[in-house]
C-alpha cells in the first residue's frame, strides 16, 4: 500500500504582468486584447521521498500555474441594439506535479455572442468553445489517474428582462 503525505513548500514566489489594451477604431466597433504572464517558483524545498531519497524542488515551477495567458477579441454594435461579439481566450502549457515532470497542453477556445439589447430586454444566442477545442483542465494521479476535461461546446440562448 503506497502511503500518501502532503507537504507544504518551504517557500515559493510567484512574478509576472498583465497587458490590456482596448480600442474604438469606427463607431460602434471595438476591439480588445490581453495577455498575462507570470513566473511561479519553489525556493528553498527539499523534501523526503517515501523510499528514503529527497528531491530538491528548488526552481521548479508552481504545479497548475501556467506561465502565459491569453484574450483577443471584437465586437460590433448597430445603434438599433443587434451586437455580435466574438472572443478567442488561451493558456498556455503548465505542469501539474511539483517534480515538473507532468504537463498540461495550452489551449485555446472561441465564443461567440449574437444578440439585440434593449432597455428593458435582451436576446443573445451564444456559444462556449464554438470549434469544441478539447483540452484539460486538471489532472491528478492518485489510485489512478483522474482529469478533468475542458467544457465541450455549448450553446444557449438567454433571454433577460429588467423592471
Amino acid at each position: 500500500m503506497t502511503k500518501r503525505r502532503v507537504l507544504n513548500a518551504a517557500e515559493a514566489a510567484s512574478n509576472g504582468f498583465e497587458l490590456e489594451l482596448a480600442a474604438k477604431p469606427l463607431p460602434g466597433f471595438n476591439v480588445f486584447a490581453g495577455f498575462g504572464y507570470t513566473e511561479g517558483k519553489f525556493g528553498n524545498w527539499v523534501a523526503k521521498r517515501p523510499d528514503g531519497g529527497s528531491f530538491d524542488y528548488d526552481g521548479k515551477y508552481l504545479p497548475n500555474a501556467p506561465k502565459y495567458t491569453f484574450h483577443v477579441g471584437a465586437q460590433y454594435r448597430l445603434q438599433n441594439g443587434i451586437f455580435m461579439r466574438v472572443d478567442l481566450l488561451g493558456t498556455g502549457d503548465y505542469y501539474y506535479d511539483s517534480e515538473n515532470l507532468k504537463e498540461i497542453e495550452g489551449y485555446a477556445t472561441f465564443n461567440l455572442r449574437f444578440g439585440y439589447e434593449q432597455e428593458d430586454y435582451d436576446i443573445i444566442l451564444w456559444a462556449n468553445n464554438l470549434f469544441d477545442e478539447r483540452y484539460l483542465v486538471s489532472k491528478v494521479e492518485f489510485m489512478g489517474e483522474l482529469v478533468q476535461d475542458g467544457l465541450p461546446r455549448t450553446v444557449g440562448l438567454a433571454l433577460r428582462y429588467r423592471f
